[in-house]
């Protein structure tokens, strides 16, 4: 079995993320930063650095606060800045440890932030998911699950995202974040739903890391 810590939505409090538990691989669902400037990038992969040398693997992707990421993390990796246990997915698929992951920063609409799509945008985005996928990682919750935000009791999760989700056979488990007040476990259809913000609405660490084990 490999163990897998979860994280979410730090929006720059990762150095508060102290005693990390122990696992294999560490996951970070996105939302990394405030409003992705390159200095805040900059920190936080040197965290991730840091904890490359705690995990056998550290997988990452954006969320709707990181502005730019992919083109900045594409230049680092050009220039050789990843350690080569560090991945950063984005609407992409990997195998790592025998498991398969596929990462995607991309959520419905939520007022005026990054990696924002509507459903049908979605809907193409999610038919890349290859269907043997066993660990999805998503910024964002499907509808209905662990989506609803507590300042108007909406739910914010996409209804393409939870399409996509009933056709993938082999999927074990569902990371996500982005709704910080829905923080916590689901199960469906022998699928695990984990929202694993770790920041409540006010942004004061308030959650613990989730553990899964595949």
């Amino acid at each position: 079995m490999v163990k897998i810590v979860a994280i979410s939505d730090t929006h720059m409090a990762h150095r508060d993320l102290y005693r990390l538990v122990k696992g294999d691989i560490l996951v970070h669902c996105g939302d990394l930063t405030h409003r992705g400037r390159s200095h805040e990038y900059a920190d936080v992969l040197e965290f991730f650095r840091l904890h490359c040398a705690r995990y056998k693997h550290v997988i990452f992707i954006a969320g709707n606060h990181d502005f730019g990421c992919k083109e900045y993390m594409d230049n680092m990796l050009q220039c050789g800045m990843f350690p080569d246990n560090l991945h950063y997915l984005h609407n992409e698929s990997k195998e790592i440890m025998g498991i398969k992951f596929f990462g995607s920063p991309n959520t419905p609409p939520f007022y005026d932030w990054a990696y924002m799509s509507n459903e049908g945008e979605l809907s193409n985005i999610y038919s890349l998911i290859p269907k043997d996928t066993q660990v999805l990682i998503t910024h964002g919750p499907a509808f209905g699950i662990l989506d609803v935000e507590s300042r108007n009791g909406e739910h914010c999760g996409s209804t393409s995202l939870l399409r996509a989700i009933v056709d993938l056979d082999n999927l074990k488990h569902h990371l996500f974040g982005h709704i910080h007040a829905s923080n916590g476990q689901q199960e469906s259809q022998n699928v695990t739903f984990s929202n694993c913000s770790v920041l409540d609405d006010n942004y004061d660490m308030k959650f613990k890391p989730t553990v899964i084990k595949v």
